[in-house]
């Protein structure tokens, strides 16, 4: 009886510390994992001559020679300590909480990896063959529908959030959002690119998601 009784005691301290052994290896995986969170963040300008339609560094090309396209232009900053590859743009137009969320503009390359600290500039031109109407006869928004349907007060954000997704070096996915406000600046009214966070996931589960889809504020 009494060897038993040991016998189920050793047992259970043998499966306690195997338990606290497991937990242990997992939060230090977890906290490696940590290690890698990379972080992009993207400074929007105007790169070479322009049309001054719609928000600096995203500027509208109505005369481009075929049909209206975006100019994206700026700098990709990786600002973390950790490697982030396989950067790039994605862009959801939401109009209305209830609306379903628009995703003609998704998967664009912007670049292969940046390292630690690295930056790169980036002057690309999106056109109607990066449309993507998941086999529709017409677009939802399109490019030159980005930016220029309806109208926002001050300082309230656009319907179109811009995303830049990327991964870190065990492929675990990320997004760096902006949006767009219109704001007063020395008595001259223009639109402004403005940040609106960086999370861990995949950004449009996190916005089907998010409580009364608000985008993660």
């Amino acid at each position: 009886m009494s060897m038993t009784y040991f016998d189920a005691l050793t047992g259970i301290g043998t499966l306690a510390l195997a338990t606290a052994s497991f937990i242990s290896i997992w939060n230090d995986k977890i906290r490696e994992r940590r290690r890698y969170r990379p972080l992009i963040t993207f400074d929007f300008y105007d790169i070479g001559e322009h049309e001054n339609l719609g928000p600096q560094g995203f500027r509208h090309l109505h005369s481009h020679p075929i049909h209206p396209a975006l100019l994206l232009s700026g700098t990709l900053r990786n600002i973390s300590e950790t490697p982030a590859i396989d950067c790039k743009l994605d862009i959801v137009y939401q109009d209305g909480l209830m609306s379903k969320p628009i995703h003609e503009i998704h998967d664009i390359k912007l670049h292969d990896g940046l390292g630690a600290g690295e930056h790169v500039k980036i002057s690309k031109t999106l056109t109607l063959s990066d449309v993507d109407t998941k086999g529709s006869a017409v677009f939802a928004i399109g490019i030159a529908g980005i930016f220029s349907i309806g109208s926002q007060p001050l300082g309230v954000d656009w319907p179109a959030k811009i995303i830049f997704t990327y991964k870190n070096i065990f492929g675990d996915l990320f997004f760096t959002a902006y949006t767009m406000q219109m704001r007063n600046s020395l008595g001259n009214v223009a639109p402004t690119m403005v940040f609106k966070g960086s999370h861990a996931g995949e950004f449009f589960l996190k916005l089907i998601t998010a409580k009364k889809s608000t985008w993660f504020e």
